[in-house]
Parts: structure tokens; sequence; C-alpha cells
């Protein structure tokens, strides 16, 4: 995967390394710069529960050029790109198989992003959006944008008091 990664135009961040009794990962960067990481079970699967209060349900990257950060998951994962018809907006869904449910999303970002460097934005899903908001604020974080309608509910986008971003719906 390493191979493939530097051929279609990523970088490594750090190469493999084992973790005890769990599994072995490494990180990269992608073209545009989004790190991401890679996790090869030996035990630990990974995350069990998604879409549930609290837990993941949805990760995009967010960067310049949609198309090309597309064909470079799907060239190094085996992945299938699908465009999405989104007036306005630039988005693509990367899928295991043709037909078979997305796995994750490439967001172009435009003008409104400004200096916003392309990162990963991981989802969370929250069963109820303003205390979600509450818990937030009360704990440093800051709202960057939101509440915006979507298909799958309202989406909050927030920044950690670290300076990370991340959305919950």
């Amino acid at each position: 995967t390493i191979a493939r990664i530097e051929a279609h135009g990523g970088r490594l961040m750090f190469p493999p390394m084992d973790i005890p009794d769990t599994g072995r990962m490494a990180m990269a960067f992608d073209p545009e710069g989004a790190a991401f990481g890679l996790w090869q079970a030996q035990p630990f699967g990974g995350a069990g529960i998604e879409g549930e209060h609290g837990a993941m349900c949805w990760s995009e990257v967010n960067c310049r050029n949609g198309a090309t950060n597309a064909a470079f998951y799907a060239s190094v994962f085996d992945l299938h790109v699908h465009t999405m018809d989104v007036p306005g907006v630039v988005y693509h869904t990367l899928h295991v198989a043709e037909g078979a449910d997305a796995v994750c999303g490439v967001l172009q970002m435009d003008e409104q992003w400004g200096e916003i460097q392309p990162a990963w934005m991981p989802y969370f899903a929250v069963a109820n959006l303003e205390k979600a908001d509450a818990v937030w604020a009360k704990h440093g974080g800051k709202k960057i944008a939101g509440p915006i309608p979507s298909p799958y509910g309202q989406i909050m986008v927030v920044q950690d008091p670290q300076g990370a971003y991340l959305s919950y719906m």
C-alpha cells in the first residue's frame, strides 16, 4: 500500500510500525497534503460501532481538487468513484464495488473555505444537535458553520481547542 501511495503522488509521514498485540499502522499524506492513517489488523479490526450517538458516522477528505484526490484514493485502495450531482458542490463518493454503499467522501473546497488546509473530516452521530452544541461550547470548542441542511440531517462543523476540525450531525 505504501508503494501505491507513493506511485500515485502521496508521501509517507512515518513508516509501518507494530502496535503490540493490536496491529500495524503507518501515516501518509495524499497529493494535497491531507494526512491519513493505514491500519493492518492483528487482531484489532478497528471501530466496531458506527452511526450511533457518540460514534463516527461518516468521513470525507476536504480538498481543493476533488476529482484528482478521488482518483488518488480509488487507485491506492481499489475503490470506485461516483460523482454526485449536487448543485454548487463538487462531491465524490468512494465505494468498494459498483453499487455498494459509499465508504467515504471527497468534498472539493471552494473559496468559502478560505485558508483551511486539506484534511480528513470525521463526522460523529449525535442524538440531539442542541445538546451537542452546548457540550462542545462548554469544553472550549468553536462553531465554524451550521447547522447545514443535508439529506442525512443537520450538520455542524466545529473546531476543537487545539484547532482540529470535525462535524457532528
